[in-house]
């Protein structure tokens, strides 16, 4: 079910809760997840990233739940009714406590709203959830309503992306308040034990939860960013689960009796994101090493050779070992709003070549590929045949890795000529609207555009598209966004969709229920009935 397929008649969308959350007698059981990551802070709103949206939900909760075929489901929030395109009234759930024994209520839906935008030195990243939002009209105890400034084209699934705090940690709480431990008080299942940076966040059953009583007395999450150590750690009996289960390794776990593995595709695209805004680019140079004094990367037909001179299905293939498929846009071809037009890159050597030589490169050039280390799966395999596909076509290609946390960092202050990365969401408008919007923090766009390309004609359109509340009509410009960005202007090099994979020991006696974020979300854990 589709939260526009929840839209009765013209003026009401109507959201149930369908089914409990988390429901079972007291379990004695305990959990160590060994996680590829790590969360960067324990503050919610600061950090729009798979890491933070992994493992903070155990703690504080969304106020509307993202349902397993990423369709927009009641929590916080049950019930969300739209009067007119501005105006929406919201029902909160009743009964609901935070960690320190308060009540949530609608206080606490305008005090998180108003805070994102507060945040001392925020990255503006969960700006674009909440930027229409004018005012929360506080009716009684759970009874709210949103007044926008202009209409939203899907305000349910912007509040899936919002965790609720109580107001009364007030407006000027850091986030170093939370990273102490002192301001996580949320309304999940866990309640914050202890969070030692590098080592443990550790979390313990809170018997108040509203959902239920949670199924494990205490959950562990261990960051273990090496992939071998990841693996070693869950044969070992030292952690029940991990998540990114290493390409090398998901074959051989999948035969083990021993070992349960469970996989979905993630509805992340990865892609190859270019230096579009210097005339000159820090890491390209000459055949002699010297610096170019001119962005080869500015013309459409380098970037168009570098597309066509990667082979997607050998890439998936022998590089992921099977773990992904090709991509050509923002998600894959079923997904509503991708455009028909836009095909795979046909993969074409000679072509490549003319193109590089008729931008004037034709004995190519050197330039260095970024990338982390220590991010995705298979990532470090990935840059090293990116640089193997494009010396076919003259150039030489530098690789450089560094860290998850240096190079976001580094890639943020747009230090980079070229680099891998990738970017996971729940529609076509959120992964278009963080990579191929021209990059304004300020109003919640472009987040993630950290090779700075900009098209005035993009940027009109997903503007248009954010508050258009139709969704066919979304979606022709969502399909226009998707032919201009990959096809035409070529400004993101689209590689693959990933595979994620977990495993957990079998004596561990832990189902894993995969989801096509990536995240490893506590609640996906259940014991084995």
């Amino acid at each position: 079910m589709t939260c526009q397929a929840l839209l009765r008649g013209t003026s009401s969308l109507v959201l149930t809760l369908a089914t409990a959350i988390i429901a079972g007698a007291v379990q004695a059981q305990d959990l160590t997840i060994g996680s590829m990551l790590e969360p960067g802070t324990l503050d919610p709103h600061f950090r729009n990233s798979g890491e933070n949206h992994s493992h903070l939900p155990g703690m504080m909760e969304y106020l509307m739940w993202r349902g397993p075929d990423l369709s927009v489901q009641p929590h916080l929030i049950t019930e969300l009714r739209k009067i007119d395109d501005l105006t929406y009234e919201a029902s909160l759930r009743e009964g609901v406590l935070f960690h320190d024994g308060s009540t949530f209520d609608a206080a606490d839906v305008a005090y998180v709203i108003e805070r994102i935008p507060a945040i001392p030195e925020g990255l503006g990243d969960f700006n674009g959830f909440i930027d229409e939002i004018e005012r929360v009209e506080i009716v009684d105890d759970h009874e709210i309503v949103f007044h926008l400034s202009e209409p939203v084209a899907d305000l349910a699934r912007n509040l899936s992306a919002i965790m609720a705090l109580p107001s009364e940690l007030g407006i000027d709480v850091s986030p170093a308040s939370f990273d102490s431990g002192a301001s996580v008080i949320g309304t999940g299942p866990y309640r914050l034990q202890s969070f030692t940076p590098g080592d443990s966040l550790e979390m313990v059953r809170f018997d108040d939860y509203w959902g239920g009583t949670p199924p494990f007395e205490t959950v562990t999450i261990r960051p273990i960013t090496n992939d071998a150590s990841r693996v070693a750690a869950l044969i070992s009996g030292e952690v029940d689960l991990i998540d990114f289960v290493p390409l090398a390794d998901a074959a051989r776990l999948r035969e083990d009796v021993e070992i349960n593995v469970f996989a979905a595709p993630e509805s992340r695209l990865m892609f190859v994101m270019l230096d579009s805004i210097r005339d000159v680019s820090p890491y390209v140079r000459d055949n002699d090493g010297e610096a170019l004094n001119v962005n080869p990367f500015q013309d459409a037909r380098v970037r168009r050779a570098l597309a066509i001179s990667v082979d997607r299905d050998l890439l998936v293939e022998r590089v992921l070992e099977g773990a992904g498929s090709p991509a050509a846009q923002a998600f894959s071809s079923e997904v509503s709003c991708t455009s028909p037009n836009v095909a795979v890159p046909t993969y074409d050597v000679e072509e490549a070549r003319r193109l590089i030589a008729e931008a004037g490169y034709p004995d190519g050039f050197q330039v260095t590929l970024h990338g982390p280390s220590d991010r995705y799966p298979g990532g470090d395999r990935v840059v090293q045949a990116l640089a193997q596909f494009w010396s076919q076509i003259g150039l030489d290609v530098e690789v450089e890795t560094f860290t998850r946390s240096v190079f976001f960092d580094r890639a943020r202050a747009n230090e980079y000529s070229l680099y891998f990365a990738g970017y996971g969401a729940t529609t076509v408008f959120n992964v278009l609207n963080a990579i191929a919007h021209t990059n304004n923090p300020d109003i919640g766009r472009g987040a993630a555009n950290r090779g700075r390309y900009s098209n005035e004609e993009v940027d009109a359109l997903i503007q248009q598209a954010s508050s258009e509340t139709d969704e066919a009509a979304r979606c022709d410009l969502l399909e226009r966004v998707n032919e201009l960005v990959f096809s035409e202007d070529v400004g993101i090099i689209p590689l693959y969709h990933p595979l994620n994979t977990w495993a957990a020991r079998a004596e561990a006696n832990v189902t894993y229920d995969p989801n096509p974020e990536g995240l490893t979300w506590v609640r996906g854990a259940t014991p084995t009935q």
